[in-house]
């Protein structure tokens, strides 16, 4: 679909979560708290970076929001 996230990025943001251990659960509850989508399939291909970079920086532990890390 033009303007949703791309096959690439919908990889990307699987593999990140994939190694955080989270479920399509989780990770819709994520989407749908920051983002304010149910799936990624409805993620604008122009907000995908940022949620791939929310994603790694939770993962690595970084600057991610904290109750997300440990949710």
């Amino acid at each position: 679909i033009p303007g949703r996230a791309s096959d690439g990025q919908r990889r990307m943001i699987r593999s990140v979560i994939r190694e955080m251990g989270w479920t399509d659960e989780r990770l819709r509850a994520f989407l749908d708290k920051r983002y304010h989508v149910s799936d990624v399939a409805f993620l604008p291909s122009a907000k995908c970076g940022a949620v791939i970079e929310a994603l790694k920086a939770m993962r690595d532990g970084g600057r991610g929001d904290r109750r997300e890390r440990h949710g």
